[in-house]
């Protein structure tokens, strides 16, 4: 953890009572020394779980979870390490100061804002209930069946249509109203005493949310932010979004998952909806494995939030209008990149999936969500509407090309052969033939992997804001640099030289899911455009194929070797490397003078290393927290995936294979500062040689 020292964490281990955590979630029966209770983790009927006071560790002798409270926090709740520890401090008053005074300052103010959003759920609670200003609300509850009770427990709430009532509130509760601001709650009046920047008391800021009901998201225990439903008043907006703060990420937050995660962990099932009333309803009804995604397209982070709750299965259950059918198609293409199994369940007649329960009840409901396709025959259904029989041949060979990647991200032979059956039975044709066509679809893909999907990244990112762009750093120096070494926007996928000595161009990886494969596109010859056509290389006009230039017509030069870019990959596997331990990251951060990350081509990936550096020389590590800083997915799963595969490998925790995994490391490190030098001059050698070019 960030600036926490290893004596924080001790103390934090011994003051914490594991038998009072457990016991909150796990009924304990004391035999012996010892407590035991039925696993909280797997379903069982005779009790396996114990938990030793003593040696403040549980385990489970029927699945094999055990650790400390710290541990169980996390298992439990699907929470961080980081989040987990701040969690048991808070409770048990363990002060965690960070030696880092920014990140001391950083947590204070995510403290502040977590208590000035339960300061304004609370204000938009009492409006709701007591004031006369929320009989609109009230009444809009009613007609959508939203109990009172579920309203309550929600903590739902109505901000009046006023212009200033929450903002002049929090002011009589003495918050600052640059907090207001950060919070999201309010917006600075355009020509305000201040100018530009943070409002000031002098009545500058104007409420956020106006005449509409009020939906608070939570996370880790505390309000996150808001959405708002609009019931008074005039917007081009139904629903409106806290915008992202320091304790609010939209890619990173599910709304639903706290009330959702024990039943989740329960049947191993987590159903995605797309409207925050859809969960409130389906949670009402008895489905409570609901969880809805914050106003943005659906990201692989939202999956591992629910796999870490323990989710088996995804059930996407989307609206039947267009926008629904658009989002069940990303989602059934993200879950299918991760070999998650997956069901799509499209409500009939374009109902909302809170308005088919309703109709139908929740035993039909359920059965719905059993009978739901699998994700996969969803997206081969609607890749084939369309096509059939008696469509044109290229219309059908077009539809076998574009079904082709999702035959072959069936889970296993049998399926593949069922959906081959399928395409051939849809498009009139023979099974064989179509078996072959795909084979073929699947070797050009591999010989032209620049020219496949694109990436989810790009399709999928949906509307985001200023400040949440996928992988791109914020720091315009970083953009430069980055551009400088021709990396793309992770850093990891980089094209060759274009024909006029410019920046590398760039291309996603096929489908985003694998962001260390490396495209290679040939170049045009100089004095050729892409369609063919000679060019005056004075004029710059394209002239028709076989005229000449009477002026001059120079021979074609050679074209340039693309410029191979390995230096970024080693970067990933070096990062994942050194995140296996404090010792392994103050090796590095020593290593070559102190300079073994600077030439990293990725800039997200050094400025990670520089993280990871600082956490090592505090003596502590917090990997999954250093890994969610990264914004773009891909790059995001990519090295999680590699942290794993680099702790199963690890040689031993013994002073002989300390040394060993420091030598490994110093290795890669040294072979990294020679690829990354090869290829500068590579680089350099290109951008010259195009600006002699005639």
């Amino acid at each position: 953890m960030a600036g926490i020292s290893d004596e924080k964490l001790e103390e934090l281990r011994e003051r914490v009572d594991v038998a009072t955590v457990v016991g909150r979630r796990v009924q304990l029966k004391r035999t012996g020394r010892d407590l035991r209770g039925l696993c909280p983790f797997h379903g069982e009927k005779t009790p396996s779980f114990y938990v030793a006071p003593e040696k403040r560790m549980f385990h489970c002798f029927g699945c094999g979870k055990s650790g400390d409270a710290i541990k169980f926090v996390m298992e439990i709740d699907g929470k961080s390490f980081r989040e987990a520890v701040e969690q048991l401090a808070t409770e048990f008053g363990v002060v965690l100061e960070s030696e880092d005074p920014l990140e001391r300052k950083r947590v204070q103010r995510r403290a502040a804002i977590a208590e000035v959003n339960e300061k304004a759920c609370v204000f938009f609670e009492r409006v709701l209930w007591e004031h006369p200003k929320g009989a609109i609300a009230r009444e809009h509850l009613e007609k959508r069946g939203c109990t009172v009770e579920t309203a309550k427990a929600w903590r739902l709430g109505y901000a009046p249509a006023l212009w200033d009532a929450l903002s002049k509130s929090l002011a009589r509760s003495k918050i600052a109203p640059d907090l207001i601001e950060e919070a999201g709650l309010a917006v600075p009046r355009k020509g305000a005493a201040g100018g530009q920047g943070r409002g000031r008391a002098d009545g500058s800021l104007y409420d956020r949310f106006r005449g509409r009901l009020t939906i608070p998201i939570r996370e880790s225990g505390r309000t996150v932010a808001f959405g708002g439903r609009i019931l008074e008043g005039e917007s081009d907006a139904k629903y409106l979004n806290s915008p992202e703060t320091p304790l609010y990420q939209k890619g990173n937050t599910l709304f639903g998952l706290d009330r959702a995660r024990d039943s989740i962990r329960k049947e191993g099932v987590a159903l995605f909806v797309e409207g925050y009333f859809d969960a409130i309803g389906l949670h009402q009804a008895g489905v409570q494995t609901a969880v809805a995604t914050c106003g943005t397209a659906m990201t692989e982070r939202h999956l591992e939030l629910v796999a870490r709750a323990g989710a088996k299965e995804l059930v996407f259950v989307f609206d039947g209008d267009n926008a629904g059918i658009r989002a069940a198609t990303r989602a059934s293409e993200l879950a299918a990149a991760a070999g998650v199994a997956a069901r799509v369940l499209v409500p009939p007649d374009g109902e909302d999936p809170d308005e088919t329960v309703a109709r139908v009840g929740t035993p039909a409901f359920r059965e719905m969500l059993r009978e739901a396709p699998a994700s996969l025959q969803f997206l081969l259904e609607r890749a084939l509407a369309g096509v059939g029989a008696n469509a044109s041949i290229e219309a059908r060979v077009r539809a076998v090309a574009s079904v082709a990647g999702i035959v072959r991200a069936a889970p296993n032979a049998l399926a593949r052969e069922l959906y081959v059956e399928k395409v051939a039975e849809k498009l009139g044709a023979s099974v064989e033939v179509v078996r072959l066509a795909l084979a073929e679809s699947a070797r050009e893909q591999a010989a032209h992997p620049a020219h496949g999907s694109g990436s989810r990244a790009s399709s999928d990112a949906g509307p985001r804001t200023a400040d949440s762009g996928s992988g791109s750093s914020r720091n315009p120096r970083d953009q430069q640099q980055r551009a400088s070494r021709g990396a793309g926007p992770s850093g990891l996928q980089t094209g060759a030289s274009n024909g006029s000595g410019g920046p590398s161009s760039t291309r996603p990886a096929a489908n985003g899911a694998d962001s260390s494969r490396f495209n290679r596109s040939s170049q045009d010859a100089p004095g050729r455009s892409q369609q063919g056509s000679a060019r005056d290389p004075r004029s710059g006009h394209a002239q028709a194929d076989g005229a000449t230039d009477p002026r001059s017509n120079p021979p074609p030069r050679p074209a340039e070797k693309p410029v191979r870019r390995d230096a970024p990959l080693q970067e990933l596997h070096l990062v994942a490397q050194i995140l296996q331990s404090v010792e392994l990251a103050q090796f590095a951060a020593a290593h070559r003078g102190g300079e073994a990350t600077a030439t990293f081509a990725n800039a997200t990936l050094r400025d990670l290393a520089e993280r990871i550096f600082a956490q090592g020389k505090a003596g502590a590590l917090d990997r999954e927290g250093l890994i969610s800083t990264i914004d773009d997915d891909a790059l995001r799963a990519r090295l999680s995936r590699l942290v794993a595969e680099a702790a199963s490998g690890r040689v031993g925790q013994d002073a002989a294979g300390a040394e060993l995994e420091k030598k490994r490391l110093a290795a890669a490190l040294d072979k990294h500062a020679r690829t990354a030098g090869a290829e500068e001059i590579v680089r350099r050698r290109a951008a010259r040689n195009s600006r002699n070019q005639p």
